[in-house]
């Protein structure tokens, strides 16, 4: 598995189905990556509302296929 290299301060927006657990979708800044297995990636940050305005910390599994996607 190649390793995933997301720098800190890199913001994404995640649909619900790029979740694990999703309910909506959400915008997230990412402060630092977390524990992995072979399909998901913990992120771990600070959510965003629409116009950018942090709204707290928030720990995230993302979909690894959604994450090399969006970054490509």
């Amino acid at each position: 598995m190649l390793p995933l290299v997301i720098p800190p301060g890199t913001v994404l927006r995640l649909t619900r189905d790029e979740q694990r657990a999703g309910v909506w979708p959400i915008w997230i800044r990412i402060d630092r990556l977390g524990l992995r297995d072979d399909r998901w990636q913990l992120l771990e940050g600070h959510q965003l509302a629409d116009d950018g305005t942090p709204m707290g910390s928030v720990q995230v599994w993302a979909a690894l296929d959604a994450l090399r996607k969006g970054l490509a």
